[in-house]
């Protein structure tokens, strides 16, 4: 009885005082491009020069690269907060399931961070970005360009 009580009074204070928020501070990442533009920290979409990578036993689609503000969520409601420095994400069609033997690198990001079938290179707000793809003695550069 109490526990239901307590799930009323919560869900009660949640509608009538909007004000209550709760800030995580994580820093999050768009799922695709459709989603970046709907929280509006969508900045610019990119092409990249080569769509599929074949490296020796793998093979990997680039579905699509955009950059975005760095944001996190602020509140329970999905209201989001933006910071001035940028992300830029690479979604795969797949993810990679032998990841150490494969190697991630840009000369034009500071950090480089995975998540499932997502690259994300941090203040790389440029026109062109490079991501250097290695497996064994493969190496591909792969050029972002802005659209």
């Amino acid at each position: 009885m109490a526990f239901t009580l307590l799930i009323i009074v919560v869900g009660f204070m949640y509608k009538y005082f909007p004000t209550i928020e709760v800030k995580t501070g994580v820093v999050q990442a768009s799922s695709n491009i459709a989603h970046s533009q709907k929280l509006g920290v969508f900045k610019a979409k990119y092409k990249p020069n080569i769509k599929i990578l074949n490296l020796e036993n793998h093979q990997f689609e680039i579905i699509e690269a955009w950059d975005e503000y760095v944001w996190s969520y602020k509140d329970m409601r999905g209201n989001v907060d933006t910071q001035k420095e940028s992300q830029f994400c690479i979604n795969f069609q797949q993810e990679w399931l032998d990841s150490d033997s494969i190697k991630f690198s840009s000369p034009d990001a500071k950090n480089i961070g995975f998540r499932n079938h997502k690259i994300l290179l941090s203040n790389s707000d440029k026109d062109t970005i490079r991501l250097h793809v290695t497996q064994g003695k493969n190496l591909i550069q792969v050029l972002f360009v802005k659209q």
